[in-house]
């Protein structure tokens, strides 16, 4: 005989929970690799150390991602971007600066 559980927010809804069956089975593997994984997948972060105005940036990321820059003093600074496809941008300054480009 089913367990049957009663939630009542606003509407109420009735769950019912099969006891002594199991439920699908998920995949096999280890999770941890899986979490490990997520951040190269929805962020890039990219070194530019030489001095230019213009930084064009291969991401692979399959999306046109925020992106936020801070110069070698690690201050933010502001410059015109340009995403050129879903894997690649560029980021435009008024001057030639170092530094690092944070994208996700």
């Amino acid at each position: 005989m089913p367990d049957e559980i009663i939630v009542t927010p606003s509407p109420a809804i009735t769950v019912t929970v099969l006891s002594g069956q199991p439920g699908p089975q998920g995949v096999p593997g280890d999770l941890d690799e899986v979490y490990e994984a997520i951040p190269s997948l929805v962020s890039y972060t990219h070194n530019q150390v030489s001095v230019a105005t213009t930084w064009t940036i291969t991401h692979n990321l399959n999306f046109r991602p925020n992106v936020t820059v801070f110069d070698s003093a690690n201050t933010m600074v502001e410059g015109s971007i340009t995403h050129i496809s879903n894997t690649q941008l560029s980021v435009s300054f008024s001057a030639g600066i170092s530094g690092t480009a944070y994208l996700s």
